[in-house]
């Protein structure tokens, strides 16, 4: 909570216009390319990494180039700061396979907007399991 409070203070001036540039994306997502949206997400990741004081280091990001088909990438804990570590430090615009409940939380909706993120139902996913 200390760091995301943080990062909220040290851009204190940029929350609100970087907070409706992000709102305007995620409810126009169509008209934008999926470069413009992801440019503007790395723009906003990397306020809020320079203000929280965070350290993201990426290794082998030079293998995921434009001219591969597609990749998975497996995050080995459940946070919900993932997504925006792997934003700063992935090359190429990606989208995410996130759980439903995610998508109420205030500022992940906006990010997986303009991702084009796929929702699942966890509790349906759990019962085809079975």
């Amino acid at each position: 909570m200390k760091r995301i409070l943080l990062m909220v203070f040290r851009n204190l001036f940029f929350v609100p216009y970087g907070w409706f540039k992000l709102c305007w994306y995620a409810s126009h997502a169509e008209r934008y390319s999926e470069e413009q949206r992801y440019q503007l997400l790395k723009y906003v990741d990397n306020r809020a990494v320079k203000g929280g004081n965070l350290v993201i280091d990426g290794h082998g990001m030079e293998k995921y180039s434009k001219k591969k088909n597609g990749f998975i990438f497996f995050p080995n804990h459940q946070g919900l700061f993932d997504v925006l570590a792997i934003i700063q430090v992935c090359p190429v615009p990606f989208s995410v396979v996130a759980k439903k409940r995610a998508d109420k939380r205030t500022i992940l909706k906006q990010v997986f907007a303009c991702m084009k993120a796929f929702m699942i139902d966890v509790m349906m996913s759990n019962n085809l399991c079975r």
